[in-house]
């Protein structure tokens, strides 16, 4: 007789969602159930001919109560994983996967391990992969490591192209910007933090408040801060999120980046004004990893 597999989210109790609700006419031995509580995941294994007396969790006797016949621990209970809710971001507990510039169109990924989007598979990267990166002019490409060892590229940041194929579990491990030549802008990592060298020019400063799309720059979403210079003699450069409140960098003489105190980019834009006119330039951001 074929096995089953039965699904409970509580040991006791006789409720329906309970593994003792089961009624022994309608399990077979050898049958299998994995109970999942608010901590703990069991599972158990049940033996048509035990007579154990019931002592949860590691036995549970059925709600009818048969002579014979109980489920039986097969191993100690072990912390249930914590899902995300709808719409976080799974981050922290990566290890390793930090990547490098290798050339034009090339980037090397470190070995690492991580879990998967979803908190429940653990993904790893055994060895350095160098990785080839797409081409098309100023285009953002997420890394991803995926449920087969192997770093790939998705142009979505949830890595929707990917899963739509044959990968069935991914994580976002950064990203890389290509520029006008679609070839990928230099960087520097180190940790959590990611320093394009050179830096990038997101917008254009004048001495109004002026709001800067990042979208085309970086995944606004992955990205928690990012620092900004400016260019233009004697400039001083002051940013915010909301166009109110301003955060005052320094000044500098000549066409140098000043860099202003690092600054919450989740939102996709930035608002600048300067002394003077000229350019603004992203160049160090801390990524949500």
């Amino acid at each position: 007789m074929a096995i089953s597999v039965k699904y409970r989210q509580l040991l006791t109790g006789g409720a329906a969602i309970a593994l003792d609700s089961i009624l022994s006419s309608v399990i077979n031995n050898d049958d299998l159930s994995f109970t999942v509580d608010a901590s703990k995941i069991y599972a158990h294994k049940y033996d048509s001919s035990s007579t154990a007396v019931a002592s949860s969790p590691s036995v549970i006797v059925p709600v009818d109560v048969p002579v014979a016949g109980r489920w039986l621990l097969q191993a100690s209970p072990f912390d249930a994983v914590l899902l995300p809710l709808p719409g976080t971001l799974v981050t922290g507990d990566m290890y390793g996967l930090e990547y490098s510039y290798t050339s034009a169109n090339s980037i090397t990924v470190d070995a690492g391990i991580c879990y998967d989007s979803l908190n429940t598979t653990v993904l790893t990267g055994s060895t350095t992969q160098v990785v080839t990166v797409g081409s098309v002019i100023n285009t953002i490409y997420n890394l991803f490591l995926c449920d087969d060892g192997l770093v790939k590229t998705d142009t979505n940041v949830n890595g929707t192209t990917l899963l739509a194929g044959s990968v069935t579990a991914l994580r976002w491990i950064g990203f890389v910007l290509t520029n006008s030549a679609g070839d990928v802008n230099p960087f520097v990592m180190s940790g959590d933090r990611l320093r394009l060298t050179p830096y990038i020019t997101v917008g254009s400063l004048t001495t109004a408040m002026t709001m800067t799309d990042l979208s085309s720059f970086v995944p606004a979403t992955r990205v928690s801060e990012a620092s900004f210079g400016s260019s233009g003699l004697y400039s001083r450069l002051r940013l915010s999120v909301t166009g109110a409140q301003e955060d005052t960098g320094a000044s500098e003489v000549g066409t140098y980046i000043v860099e202003s105190s690092q600054i919450d980019v989740t939102s996709g834009a930035i608002y600048a004004i300067s002394d003077v006119n000229g350019s603004l330039y992203m160049y160090v951001m801390t990524l949500k990893r």
